[in-house]
């Protein structure tokens, strides 16, 4: 044993060096202090612990020797990288800030600053010291790279691309840099170019399922649904247990009308890795859409699911007890405060709440605002953002509210916080209007609904107590730019039915149904209007599920989605009686029909999906549209085809003044009963 700083030192850096981390810090520790080699053996101390991952002790070591060597450059770098990465991130600032002082060609200091600074939520100060960093070095790819991640943090997604792209240049083997670039683009609205992008990233690392994966993503957003569908096939093939990827190729499935390749995949899924809340949702959500699985077997699954999401919550938030004060708080939870279907359900209702006794709440879990959400947020007594929350997080802040309600508007569609009401924030919890099932979850306590859409009997598919406003669960609020209902004559010498359902709702049964219409009402059409017919997939495979019934092409019309809403509803005016679908019924669409004068018919089911048309039909008077069988279903369609002109007559604009005076189009008494229902369940508690 050697009793010379000098000698103590070399033999410490030698097991530094060998890797023997451990070793070294003992022989560092040993060097004496106020020896020329103190400063060098607390400096390579914090090293080592570093390596170690004893991030906390390395930083005293590092700072330390920073400290007693101000002018030591590798010594204030290192001081500030070890701090980093003990979340010292303050700390990590004014260590590559002195450094910078003293030598500012230093690209790796404003490297280490940017990432403190983002850490910090700096993103300005991220990305001028970036902004140094790529004027040191125009080919760094670090620098480059970045500035963009900073750029993009600070919303100036402009001008992150040409860094981002600058990037990929100096780097083509980086997935990551193709990904976020794509995102990128895709959030300024410039999805062609990030398909572009992906598919040279694809060119470039082929293998990289990531890239495949985000590819299917951006394609599935512009309705390339076939192409979706094979990079997302693509992805699982290279790695096959990615559940994201999984769950993305069921959704483009059910999409494209192949809930049972769908529903295939989201159990396939499940298999491998059990328990992921998406994937559940989306299989939940699909069965939906299953003619030949009844309810009870639909509900066992939603009950099996539910209780797996009970048992995996955390521990509950301490919902803070029901009171009884002047005004009761209600919480709505959504992803779909924006221009979605149910937006014209919630509407009517957020803008008709008695704001003397009642406070109104809105959660929004939306992805991209809109004009609509401006408009909600302006409804709401207090708006709450919690994208991007944990569950944990939004259930504190649900409480911290004292919320004495709370709503689910979503069930398990996308984009639910059903994780969030697992933890139990509000005394009393709903789920209403996005979800035509139970959530399964034994901690949401009531279901709005009514006698139509679920009669008695109907509890025993509902782990939540069903409540039934007698003007029936739905209010609709009409699309201003409606265009005027054409006048009452025929649309031409062939009648025309038609359905503006997504593809998903094309079910087996559905086919059926609608085949057995035109073969009774030859040589009548069928307008077909969904957002992904200009998809060969989609259309070649409505197309020849058709012919399998004996119904040609030339007896159908595929007409993709348009972009303007009054287009969208002048479309409607093309059609003489349009069809439900079966047995997940039509909600929107059936409103829209009936406002524009069109008659809609409908087959009853057994459980909810399959019976919101009942609700609907009933609301305006027009039950005789009802069917209670399939044959029943064809006997009034064709009745309705041979009687073209009286029907137009008698429907037409009167339909929807008839709409306009029931309760489907009263906002302010659906809103008193809903209210009430709401004082009786606390009234409950």
């Amino acid at each position: 044993m050697t009793d010379n700083p000098a000698i103590i030192l070399e033999q410490a850096v030698e097991a530094h060096r060998r890797g023997r981390l451990k070793e070294a810090v003992q022989g560092y520790k040993m060097v004496p202090p106020r020896t020329p080699q103190y400063l060098d053996a607390l400096h390579l101390m914090g090293v080592a612990l570093h390596q170690l991952g004893k991030f906390r002790e390395a930083v005293v070591f590092a700072e330390v020797a920073a400290i007693g060597a101000p002018e030591n450059e590798t010594f204030l770098f290192d001081a500030g990288r070890i701090a980093a990465a003990a979340n010292e991130h303050n700390r990590a600032i004014e260590w590559f800030g002195r450094l910078i002082d003293k030598n500012k060609n230093r690209i790796d200091a404003f490297l280490g600053l940017a990432t403190s600074y983002r850490a910090v939520g700096n993103f300005e100060g991220a990305g001028e010291a970036c902004a140094e960093a790529c004027r040191l070095d125009s080919s760094s790819f670090p620098a480059f790279w970045n500035r963009g991640l900073a750029l993009c943090s600070c919303g100036k997604g402009e001008q992150a691309v040409s860094h981002l792209e600058r990037a990929i240049e100096l780097n083509r083997t980086f997935p990551e840099g193709y990904i976020v670039l794509a995102e990128t683009l895709v959030s300024l609205g410039r999805e062609p170019d990030a398909i572009s992008v992906l598919r040279r990233g694809i060119d470039d690392v082929p293998a990289c399922p990531e890239i495949w994966y985000e590819l299917g993503n951006v394609l599935r957003k512009g309705d390339f649904i076939k192409e979706a569908i094979a990079c997302f096939r693509r992805a699982l093939a290279l790695r096959p247990d990615y559940t994201k990827a999984a769950g993305n190729l069921g959704e483009a499935l059910q999409a494209a009308g192949l809930v049972g390749q769908a529903i295939e995949i989201y159990k396939s899924a499940l298999h491998k890795e059990p328990g992921v809340r998406r994937v559940i949702s989306n299989l939940l959500l699909a069965l939906n859409y299953l003619g030949d699985m009844n309810a009870r077997a639909v509900a066992r699954e939603h009950r099996k699911h539910g209780r797996d999401f009970a048992a995996n919550a955390p521990t509950s938030a301490n919902a803070v007890s029901a009171n009884h004060k002047k005004r009761l708080r209600i919480g709505y939870v959504s992803p779909d405060l924006r221009e979605h279907s149910v937006a014209w359900f919630f509407e009517p209702i957020l803008a008709n709440h008695d704001k003397e006794h009642f406070e109104i709440f809105c959660y929004a879990n939306v992805a991209r605002a809109d004009e609509w959400t401006e408009r909600f947020r302006k409804l709401a007594a207090k708006w709450r953002d919690i994208r991007g929350l944990s569950d944990e997080r939004a259930s504190r802040l649900i409480v911290g509210d004292r919320i004495d309600i709370l709503v689910d508007l979503a069930g398990h569609t996308w984009g639910n916080r059903l994780d969030v009401f697992a933890l139990k924030p509000a005394p009393v919890q709903v789920t209403y209007l996005g979800y035509p099932n139970t959530t399964g979850l034994p901690m949401v306590d009531y279901r709005l609904t009514d006698e139509w859409a679920d009669p008695p009997g109907a509890e025993a598919y509902f782990t939540e107590t069903l409540v039934r406003l007698r003007r029936g669960f739905l209010c609709y609020s009409p699309d201003p730019r409606a265009p005027a209902v054409a006048k009452g004559e025929p649309r031409g010498s062939k009648t025309v039915f038609g359905s503006f359902n997504n593809a998903a709702k094309l079910s087996d049964e559905t086919v059926a149904l609608w085949s057995a219409v035109l073969k009774r009402t030859f040589p009548s059409i069928l307008l077909i209007k969904t957002r992904l017919l200009n998809d060969l997939l989609v259309k070649n495979t409505i197309v020849e599920r058709f012919r399998m019934h004996g119904i040609e092409p030339e007896r159908l019309r595929l007409v993709p989605s348009v972009s303007s809403a009054r287009e969208h509803l002048n479309f409607y005016n093309k059609i003489d009686v349009a069809l439900d679908t079966f047995p997940y019924n039509g909600t929107t669409t059936t409103c829209e029909a009936l406002w524009m004068g069109v008659p809609v018919v409908t087959l009853a089911g057994d459980r909810h999906a399959a019976r919101v048309g009942v609700a609907l039909m009933n609301q305006v008077g027009m039950g005789e549209l009802v069917a209670e069988s399939p044959e029943g279903y064809a006997r009034i369609a064709a009745s309705l085809a041979e009687e073209r002109a009286r029907a137009r007559e008698r429907f037409g604009p009167n339909l929807r003044r008839l709409m306009a005076e029931s309760s489907l189009c009263d906002g302010r008494g659906f809103t008193r009963e809903l209210e009430a229902a709401y004082e009786r369940m606390v009234d409950r508690e």
